[in-house]
């Protein structure tokens, strides 16, 4: 949504806007504010089906049949400043058939004083204050076996979403009651007003609004199971023929440095010390 504000009471302003409006097709999407009288009447000529505020009403210095008069002729939604309204004054428009949409709030109890009062709109210098009100009810979950307690989703202006306890002011559906909660006579999708309380800064607020009711059947959660045990691996059986893994081969000693002929000379070695001995032994007995 585009609020468009008029500052200046040129008479050109208005036919100006148009175009641009126009030109963008914006039509459906802009609200005209401004504070001058004069820019009322060709901005009405020009822009009919747009919402026109006056900025400059004050119920503080005007009464409050001066101020429907002048709203209803110029056919423009009023918007004080929000220090010039009153509760009652709020009220006394409200009851009247008229839309107040005060300006500017800079604290967060002053917003939420004003939305307490019942404004249509706020205009604030920081959105962030009105994050925990909740603005909208958006559905009931119930079902048709089973007592549940009527709980409702809520969401807030930051888009949070939170589970309230919520009433049934009326609806098409056929449920029965007991103990706090509520069991549906069929499953289905049901519209109701709903209403609910929530808290902000400190106030209670309740909200009632139009929404949907989803009936189903209860299905009980099923435990889950297990999961399955698996047996150990096998030890694999051992080969006799096959040395044990865990104890390593004795390896053959590698052969002397002399290759194969080292132990052919040390036999051929004590063979000639034996012929030597026994050469000895004739000579001596010749």
């Amino acid at each position: 949504m585009l609020i468009v504000e008029l500052k200046t009471n040129d008479q050109r302003s208005a036919p100006l806007l148009k175009q641009l409006i126009d030109r963008y097709d914006v039509a459906d999407q802009v609200v005209l504010i401004t504070f001058f009288a004069g820019q009322m009447t060709p901005a009405r000529r020009e822009l009919p089906a747009l919402s026109l505020g006056s900025l400059s009403y004050n119920p503080k210095t005007q009464t409050l049949e001066e101020v429907c008069k002048d709203a209803a002729a110029r056919n423009v939604t009023i918007n004080p400043n929000y220090g010039n309204l009153t509760d009652s004054a709020i009220a006394a428009l409200a009851l009247r058939g008229f839309s107040v949409y005060p300006w500017t709030y800079y604290a967060a109890d002053a917003l939420t004083n004003g939305y307490y009062s019942g404004c249509m709109g706020l205009t604030t210098s920081d959105v962030t204050f009105a994050a925990p009100i909740v603005e909208a009810i958006e559905s009931m979950d119930l079902y048709s076996n089973r007592y549940a307690s009527p709980q409702a989703v809520a969401r807030t202006v930051s888009g949070e979403k939170k589970t309230v306890t919520a009433e049934i002011v009326a609806t098409d559906m056929r449920y029965a009651s007991e103990a706090g909660k509520i069991v549906a006579a069929e499953n289905g999708k049901y519209p109701a007003v709903l209403r609910i309380a929530f808290t902000a800064y400190g106030k209670t607020f309740v909200l009632q609004e139009k929404t949907t009711v989803s009936v189903t059947t209860y299905v009980e959660p099923q435990p889950e199971e297990p999961p399955p045990i698996e047996p150990p691996p096998e030890e694999p059986t051992p080969d006799p023929e096959q040395p044990d893994p865990e104890e390593p081969t004795p390896e053959t000693p590698p052969p002397s440095s002399a290759g194969g002929c080292g132990s052919a000379a040390n036999a051929r070695s004590a063979v000639g010390g034996a012929l030597l001995f026994v050469g000895c032994l004739l000579r001596s007995a010749c």
